[in-house]
């Protein structure tokens, strides 16, 4: 069997994707989606992940306040200003999260991202106690940028309320002003959630007849590969 192993790439920005699935709709199989949202990448999503992502009836969207609006840590400048205060509101995110994370109608995409935030949390608090108050500036800015494309990809998910997006895009504006001037980041290291797509043909015989790659039977939940998380 001779077989064409062309595979071609590109990465397009969290919102332009629900557009471009329509035009994906007739070649599903051929498509595998990568969510990249800092030092979280979720890989090997389908076509109906994707779709039920855009679709999914479950998102809460008074999950934005909980995660970010309310959460004074992600954001607040001038206040954590040792490693005491700022272990213990870490540790409540942390469990905060930890409860989103068992919630049985959570989306899987959505799961794995708290998850993410779950482990950035563990580390600043871990570095925060090893390290002591000469570090509060350091940690809590590496912890900020990171949990920083996960926050927009709640606020820019799909299924999010207009009005609860602008209160968070005026708060986020706000956050990246602390980073900048407070907390040592750079404009250009606080990066949005994207998608990395890769287009994966048929292949094709010797007998010149087509063949669709194959694609595992497998849930929703399956159909994803183990997020990469940061060392």
């Amino acid at each position: 069997m001779f077989c064409i192993n062309l595979v071609s790439a590109m990465k397009i920005g969290f919102n332009d994707i629900w557009e471009f699935l329509d035009y994906t709709s007739r070649s599903k199989t051929n498509w595998h989606f990568c969510l990249k949202a800092g030092d979280i990448a979720i890989r090997s999503l389908r076509y109906k992940n994707l779709a039920s992502l855009k679709n999914d009836k479950n998102f809460d969207p008074e999950l934005i306040y909980s995660l970010f609006i309310y959460r004074e840590i992600i954001w607040q400048p001038n206040v954590f200003v040792n490693a005491e205060r700022s272990i213990t509101p870490l540790k409540v995110f942390q469990a905060f999260c930890e409860e989103q994370v068992a919630r049985q109608m959570l989306h899987p995409v959505s799961r794995e991202l708290i998850k993410g935030l779950v482990i950035h949390t563990k580390k600043a608090i871990g570095r925060l106690e090893q390290n002591g108050n000469g570090s509060t500036v350091r940690v809590l800015g590496e912890f900020r940028r990171q949990c920083f494309p996960i926050m927009l990809f709640f606020i820019m998910h799909p299924k999010n309320r207009e009005d609860y997006q602008k209160d968070a895009w005026n708060r986020l504006n706000y956050c990246v002003k602390v980073q900048i001037t407070q907390f040592n980041n750079k404009f250009t290291e606080l990066t949005y959630p994207y998608w990395e797509i890769t287009f994966k043909p048929e292949q094709v015989t010797d007998n010149g007849k087509a063949e669709k790659p194959t694609v595992p039977a497998a849930d929703e939940t399956n159909d994803m590969e183990e997020t990469e998380t940061p060392a």
